[in-house]
């Protein structure tokens, strides 16, 4: 049943994709679209938009493909004197202890034989499904690209429908809900877009600034594969939480094969800048709008992160403080209707409230 309609809503969200992409490029282009809007007609405005963004993916893809070629063509041009340095090392191991080399080629032929027979029945029975795995790779990049092309159509559409739509939208919360509900509604999807546009739109800057800064000082300290580097970190950087680590981890593991020296540099700058982007950069871009503890980011990351995979954990810090304003205010509502206290030191050591009185009796020692 669960399958069902996790693939039911799959099907649909393959499907929306296209309106997705448009809502998400809007959304990032709706400052710019606001500001313009005061002088320039809406449909000028729309289109204006729609250049700055193109410029801006293009030039994000200047910048970023020709560098991430030159450091993956570097690193298969080094690839033979990795090999090389390896077979030294592990010459040097079999010299250093020759009961590890005996071992090995005690188990030598039967590591062969396993190779081979997992090559005549798992490899080549399945090849027709790696070669169709390669031709879903090659699809999912055309449908994305598909994707984009119809996006950039669906944001020049809601950008010029915002005040229309947002017009509409609101006739039908007063025409289905009472007024006071209707009030409180619309004032949690304002908190909603505050909050996500604030989180997303400032850790999208906070990233640039990381990544660049990782350039900058990586380069400086003459550790190879700049470029890539600062870009894996940048990109992973969006990730709170958990982002340094899932894009170090690999940095530092391709530094390691070539100098551990290096490997180490960079563990140190990555965690300097982290930590730098944690205390400073980062309070002074995102600020504290979202609420949320460190606890709770690091369980609704893990919880969203689980549900939805990569885009889940970008979402899960504002999506995790809209629903906690929800049930604050719930319980607020709640505590108030029935006389009681909504201070949260009140009930630090409650061990229960007189039901007749409501006084609280403060003795718990769990």
């Amino acid at each position: 049943m669960f399958e069902a309609i996790k693939n039911l809503f799959g099907i649909i969200g393959n499907a929306l994709a296209p309106f997705a992409y448009g809502l998400a490029f809007a959304f990032l282009v709706l400052p710019v679209y606001k500001k313009l809007n005061k002088k320039l007609p809406k449909a000028l405005c729309s289109i204006i938009c729609l250049l700055i963004l193109m410029v801006a993916i293009a030039l994000l893809l200047l910048l970023i493909v020709p560098q991430f070629i030159d450091s993956v063509s570097a690193i298969l041009n080094q690839l033979p004197l990795y090999i090389e340095a390896l077979d030294g090392l592990i010459g040097k191991l079999f010299e250093r202890y020759p009961g590890f080399a005996e071992t090995i080629e005690t188990h030598y032929s039967s590591i062969g034989d396993s190779v081979v027979k997992w090559v005549a029945g798992e490899m080549l029975p399945n090849l027709n499904g790696y070669i169709a795995s390669i031709s879903s790779g090659v699809w999912s990049i055309i449908l994305t690209f598909k994707n984009f092309i119809i996006g950039f159509i669906v944001m020049i559409y809601f950008l010029n429908m915002k005040d229309v739509t947002k017009a509409r939208a609101k006739k039908m919360v007063y025409g289905f809900l009472p007024i006071d509900k209707a009030n409180l509604f619309l004032e949690d999807c304002r908190f909603t877009f505050d909050v996500f546009s604030n989180f997303l739109i400032g850790k999208i800057i906070d990233s640039v600034i990381i990544g660049i800064l990782t350039f900058i000082v990586v380069s400086i300290c003459k550790i190879p594969y700049a470029p890539l580097i600062a870009i894996i970190v940048g990109v992973t950087n969006i990730i709170p939480f958990f982002g340094p680590f899932i894009g170090a981890i690999p940095c530092a593991l391709l530094l390691l094969a070539v100098s551990p020296v290096k490997c180490l540099e960079f563990c140190i700058i990555i965690l300097v800048i982290q930590q730098l982007d944690g205390n400073v950069i980062g309070p002074k871009i995102l600020g504290e709008r979202t609420g949320v503890s460190s606890f709770w980011v690091l369980f609704s990351i893990l919880l969203f992160g689980g549900l939805f995979g990569f885009v889940g954990m970008i979402i899960a810090v504002p999506t995790f403080a809209v629903i906690y304003r929800i049930i604050k205010r719930a319980v607020y509502s709640k505590l108030t209707v029935r006389n009681l206290s909504t201070n949260t030191e009140d009930y630090s050591d409650l061990k229960k409230i007189d039901e007749v009185t409501k006084e609280y009796i403060n003795n718990d020692t769990t």
